[in-house]
């Protein structure tokens, strides 16, 4: 209230007193001291700070300048001067402590309002990890899951395909052997009505073993007949089967048929049963890893 009552009108006194007869008589230095003072809190942060305490120095600088024209270098003027130039210090430092203890407050403000803005992040932050953790936790489930049904589907179709083929599970490979009999007709390379069916049950063993696994079929005779009439009929049957399996889903790209002919006999061929058990087809299922090699 006194910032806006007093503190513009107020002129320096030491101007006042220049025009002034009492301006030729010498101010004791606790006067002179007390004048420098009050004009430092004028013109300071004081005189917005703690106007109020301002107006107490002037007032008091006031006393003290009358004792002076009473009596230039009094007793009195140098105990009121002490007065005024002590109030106009205190309404600097009060000034200066207000100022420090708003910085200190504005800092406290800035610093809890990072703390906040950290806290607040490393909450979004948490809240973003968790529910990552969940959608990842639900993936693994549901990978889980897809595993173990694929894993039960390659069962079901193993155990299929057992009970019409022999199937021999090696380290690197499976082999899966029909019987050239129940394939094809004697001297052809037309696939049987019965022979697509079982085709049809190793169609679905070879999808449930998954997509990257090379497959390759083996055709093979028996030893009657010339070794050029025998792999050439052995390759035909083997491409047969291939392209009856392509027709059921399997990649083209993934199958290779080669005609053994009567090479690799597994029974002897100076039988009906052994020439029989050699009339043969095996489809061998090689692991990514032996592929390659």
């Amino acid at each position: 209230m006194f910032r806006h009552n007093f503190i513009p009108s107020i002129m320096p006194l030491a101007t006042a007193l220049a025009l002034s007869g009492c301006a030729t008589q010498a101010a004791s230095q606790q006067l002179t001291e007390a004048r420098v003072a009050y004009q430092n809190a004028l013109t300071g942060p004081a005189a917005t700070e703690v106007p109020a305490k301002v107006h107490e120095a002037k007032v008091a600088l006031e006393r003290a300048e009358r004792a002076h024209e009473r009596e230039a270098q009094s007793r009195a003027e140098q105990d009121l001067a002490y007065i005024a130039q002590r109030k106009a210090l205190l309404a600097q430092q009060e000034a200066e402590r207000r100022m420090a203890l708003r910085k200190v407050e504005t800092a406290e403000q800035q610093k809890a309002e990072v703390l906040r803005q950290q806290r607040d992040s490393a909450r979004h932050d948490l809240q973003t990890a968790e529910s990552s953790l969940h959608a990842l936790d639900s993936e693994l489930d549901e990978a889980r899951d897809a595993r173990t049904q694929a894993e039960r589907e390659a069962r079901d179709a193993l155990d299929s395909l057992q009970r019409i083929a022999a199937v021999q599970a090696e380290q690197d490979r499976m082999v899966i052997t029909l019987s050239g009999s129940v394939l094809f007709e004697t001297d052809k390379a037309v696939l049987l009505p019965i022979a697509r069916n079982r085709l049809d049950t190793v169609a679905e063993a070879l999808k449930a073993q998954g997509d990257d696994k090379r497959i390759q079929i083996l055709g093979y005779t028996d030893a009657r007949g010339s070794e050029a009439y025998n792999e050439k009929l052995s390759r035909e049957r083997a491409e047969a089967v291939r392209e009856y399996l392509t027709t059921q889903g399997i990649e083209a790209d993934r199958i290779e048929a080669v005609g053994r002919g009567e090479a690799d006999p597994i029974a002897s061929n100076d039988s009906p049963e052994g020439r029989a058990n050699n009339r043969r087809v095996e489809i061998v299922i090689e692991n990514p890893k032996t592929a390659a090699r």
